[in-house]
């Protein structure tokens, strides 16, 4: 008891220096953990065309034609919005549309539904946890129609996705592009040869390196890109696994953080040691 200012003084001391030292810790690991709930996270590359991140709209398409060993892979067009509305609720969304393999890509958690049939029917879509709260409350969302513009078209949610803070690829509502290209016809259009709209992604099969199919990937570029023949652009396969660290995160901030994070921590440790060694010598 007569030591109590001190004992406090020292746990309070301990105490800051810990928690501040698992909220750095919590940052840093939630950084470099970035897109790890992907089961099939080794084998998911995105395709760069040169050092552009977006890509042709029929490239995709030609790499599963042509590439046997490009598993599966999928297109994400991000370009589309509308007034959406349930009942008397009604907001300005962003619809984003996917190839059907986009579930055989990436492995999101579904907390509604599953990925069968996902997006794969006509009109049918996945919803974020976030909408499907916004739009409907605690109830459930499966079978809820959604109605786009003021239009009779209406969405049908087939599952709902709790999509992790930690992810690179991120949406509020994914439909497929046979949905886009029905309610905005122009979206076929612009998926050609020339016009670059799309995010691409593939799934190689286990084992398969980008070198090993780099020459594929330069004969689709030498027969299809504008100019025939001509072209020169180089086709990148980019690890998603480093994805974040190279093109969403400071790296050289993280291993700051994490020194410092150390730092606080034994600094913490250290100072709660020597006091508490000298307040033992002091009796």
């Amino acid at each position: 008891m007569r030591k109590r200012n001190h004992l406090l003084i020292n746990m309070a001391g301990l105490g800051i220096g810990i928690a501040s030292f698992l909220l750095l810790f919590l940052y840093v690991y939630n950084d470099l953990t970035y897109n790890h709930f992907n089961k099939n996270l080794a084998n998911i590359y995105r395709v760069y065309e040169g050092n552009g991140a977006q890509t042709k709209g029929l490239l995709l398409p030609k790499m599963q034609d042509e590439i046997p060993e490009v598993k599966n892979g999928t297109r994400i067009f991000d370009w589309d919005g509308f007034r959406m509305s349930y009942k008397n609720l009604a907001f300005p969304e962003n619809i984003q549309y996917a190839d059907t393999g986009f579930f055989s890509v990436f492995t999101f958690p579904f907390i509604e539904g599953s990925a069968k049939p996902g997006i794969k029917d006509k009109y049918g879509v996945v919803i974020s946890k976030e909408f499907a709260e916004k739009y409907f409350g605690d109830k459930p969302a499966i079978g809820k129609k959604i109605r786009v513009k003021f239009d009779n078209t209406f969405l049908h949610v087939n599952g709902v996705v709790d999509i992790p803070s930690n992810s690179s690829v991120k949406f509020n509502i994914l439909a497929s592009y046979e949905t886009g290209e029905t309610i905005s016809p122009w979206i076929k259009g612009v998926h050609d040869w020339y016009n670059t709209f799309s995010n691409t992604y593939v799934l190689l099969e286990n084992g398969v390196k980008p070198a090993s199919i780099q020459n594929k990937l330069q004969r689709i570029v030498h027969e299809n890109f504008l100019p025939v023949g001509k072209n020169k652009t180089k086709l990148n396969l980019v690890p998603f696994k480093d994805y974040h660290a190279k093109e969403e995160s400071n790296r050289t901030m993280i291993i700051i953080l994490t020194v410092i994070a150390l730092g606080i921590l034994s600094i913490a440790v250290v100072n709660f040691i020597n006091l508490t060694i000298t307040s033992c010598f002091r009796e």
